[in-house]
């Protein structure tokens, strides 16, 4: 099924522990016969398109992110919250995030992947939107690169790489189709996380400052994304759009509901699709 003669890029959007639906995505390529040419990560996404990117099936990365737990991840930064106050860099100290990504990511740079791998990540004091992986961006280490896409303002603290500190990609642009097509793909599936069913949203007023600050991600990324898409709508974009507006950012419960609503939307968006024959 893959397209003759044509590049296929897999764009992984930003969701949190939305990604789960991107196993869902992965698996029904596979079952597909859709060879991935090239994957483009944002936040979650770019997590996940490493792993993908070093050849884990979809089977091996849900075994392995189904065993992630709260804890695993999220060390609330209480010493820096009350010797610092609002001073603080974030709310979680990002050190059991980092520690797990290296555990888990592939080892090394991007160089060292079997497919290309392009992450997204934004400079917190300039405003640049950095794409590791590209020219002159390859050299960092992959955890290191993956870790600044997914590091959320306020939640995790920001990566140094260098001279510079990086933030969430998604801070810019949380759905990066446009990487695919400056690269010329003949045919761009994009994976849209943040697409906001505001009938299906849970209230979150009353849930507190993570849930907050979780939903306010979403719809900056909601809004981010459907001005990219209308950018590129030139583009050979296939929009796959899960219904997950209704899970947390950091929500670790559901992973079944996830990886079906992945396969669920991806069937729906591929089958009878003319870029894909």
């Amino acid at each position: 099924m893959t397209p003759s003669g044509k590049r296929v890029a897999l764009v992984l959007g930003a969701g949190g522990m939305k990604g789960l639906a991107h196993v869902g995505v992965l698996r029904v390529l596979e079952s597909m016969k859709v060879e991935v040419d090239e994957y483009i990560g944002c936040s979650v996404g770019a997590v996940l398109g490493a792993l993908a990117a070093a050849g884990r099936t979809s089977g091996d990365i849900l075994r392995l992110w189904s065993t992630v737990r709260r804890e695993q991840i999220m060390d609330f930064n209480s010493f820096g919250l009350l010797s610092e106050g609002i001073k603080t860099r974030s709310l979680f100290r990002g050190d059991r995030l980092r520690a797990w990504l290296a555990a888990h990511l592939p080892a090394g740079d991007f160089t060292t992947l079997r497919k290309p791998l392009y992450v997204v990540s934004v400079e917190l004091n300039s405003g640049v939107t950095c794409v590791w992986g590209a020219p002159g961006f390859t050299a960092c280490p992959i955890a290191d690169a993956v870790y600044a896409s997914c590091a959320i303002p306020g939640l995790f603290p920001p990566r140094k790489i260098g001279d510079f500190h990086f933030i969430d990609g998604a801070t810019a642009d949380s759905l990066p189709v446009g990487v695919a097509a400056a690269h010329g793909c003949g045919a761009i599936l994009a994976v849209n996380l943040q697409y906001l069913d505001y009938t299906a949203a849970r209230p979150v007023q009353d849930a507190g400052l993570v849930s907050i600050i979780g939903r306010a991600n979403t719809i900056m990324g909601h809004t981010m994304a459907r001005m990219s898409l209308e950018r590129y709508a030139g583009a050979p974009i296939i929009e796959i759009r899960p219904r997950v507006s209704g899970h947390g950012v950091l929500d670790f419960a559901g992973a079944e509901h996830l990886v079906r609503e992945g396969m669920r939307a991806t069937m729906r968006a591929l089958g009878g699709n003319p870029l894909l024959k």
